[in-house]
C-alpha cells in the first residue's frame, strides 16, 4: 500500500503547518494512518487503549487540545486506571493491562512529541510501569488449606527425611564405593 505524503524538514512523513488542528483526536488519526504498521487485531487494541486516554482527557479537561496534555494529566490517568472498579468493587484492569495501555500511550506521545513538542516535555516520559511479579498468583493456584499442608510437609522434611539412615556410609569424609572396605 503506497502512502502519499509530503516530507517535512526533519525527514518525517507528516508536515505540520500553521492552522493544523492541534487536537489529540486528530493526532491519533494521523498516527494510525502514517505510523502504525501492526496487524488489524493489534491496531484494534491500540485504538481502544489510546481511545481510553482520549476519553479520560476530554472528561478531565473538557477538550482534547494537545497543549493540555501534561505529566500531571498522565499521572492522573494512570491513577484512574489503577483505581477504577466494576460494579462488584473489583479492579477493572490488571497491572499487566494497565502496563499495556501505558506502553501504547508512551509510544504515541513520543511520536507526537517528535513532530510537535509538548509545552512541558513528553508527558509520559517519566511515568513508570507497574512492577508485575510472577504471573502465578499463589492464592488462585491452590487453596489456603493446600498451601498450609504443603508448608507443613516441607517443615517435616527436616525431621523425617533430612537425615540419612545409613550414617556409616560417609563417615571418613570421602565417598567410598559400595563393596570396597
Amino acid at each position: 500500500m503506497n502512502q502519499n505524503a509530503i516530507r517535512n524538514n526533519s525527514g518525517g512523513i507528516i508536515e505540520v503547518k500553521k492552522g493544523f488542528p492541534d487536537r489529540i483526536g486528530f493526532w491519533l488519526e494521523a498516527y494510525f494512518r502514517f505510523e502504525v504498521t501492526t496487524s488489524q487485531a493489534s491496531r484494534k487494541v491500540q485504538k481502544r487503549d489510546l481511545g481510553c486516554f482520549l476519553d479520560f482527557m476530554i472528561a478531565s479537561e473538557g477538550k482534547d487540545d494537545r497543549g493540555l496534555w501534561s505529566p500531571r494529566l498522565s499521572r492522573a490517568f494512570k491513577d484512574e486506571l489503577k483505581n477504577k472498579t466494576d460494579k462488584k468493587g473489583k479492579r477493572q484492569w490488571s497491572d499487566r493491562t494497565i502496563n499495556r495501555i501505558l506502553a501504547h500511550l508512551k509510544t504515541f506521545a513520543k511520536w507526537v512529541h517528535k513532530y510537535r513538542a509538548f509545552p512541558l516535555g513528553n508527558p509520559v516520559e517519566k511515568i513508570k510501569l507497574i512492577p508485575t511479579g510472577s504471573s502465578l498468583e499463589i492464592e488462585r493456584a491452590i487453596s489456603k488449606k493446600e498451601r498450609r499442608r504443603m508448608l507443613d510437609a516441607a517443615d517435616m522434611l527436616l525431621i523425617t527425611g533430612g537425615r540419612s539412615r545409613d550414617r556409616r556410609r560417609n563417615r571418613g569424609g570421602a565417598f567410598k564405593k559400595p563393596g570396597i572396605f
